[in-house]
């Protein structure tokens, strides 16, 4: 069995930028991060919360670390800051009624 973690960061754009302008229609800022971050292999689960800037990340750690999930956000232009990754409760819990 792959050994697991879940990461929680604090992404302030999502906060700011919580709706992109693509043209012919609005993408929501937890969307864009959700699908990159899906698309990271060793990554299993993927919550977002744009009012309070926060995500959660469940991954495998043999396939990844918090330092390619945060490489991630930077590279989509929603930089992370104060990543915790944490094992029992998260620094600031998600809502029970975040995207999934």
């Amino acid at each position: 069995m792959p050994s697991t973690a879940r990461l929680v960061l604090r992404v302030p754009l999502l906060l700011e930028r919580p709706v992109i302008d693509e043209g012919c229609c609005a993408v929501s800022a937890g969307d864009i991060v959700r699908d990159e971050l899906e698309r990271l292999d060793g990554v299993w689960g993927v919550r977002a919360d744009e009012s309070v800037g926060l995500i959660e990340v469940r991954y495998e750690t043999d396939r990844l670390s918090a330092r390619d999930i945060s490489g991630a956000l930077d590279r989509i232009g929603y930089p992370a800051v104060d990543p915790s990754e944490v094992d029992g409760k998260a620094p600031q819990q998600l809502p029970k009624e975040a995207n999934t």
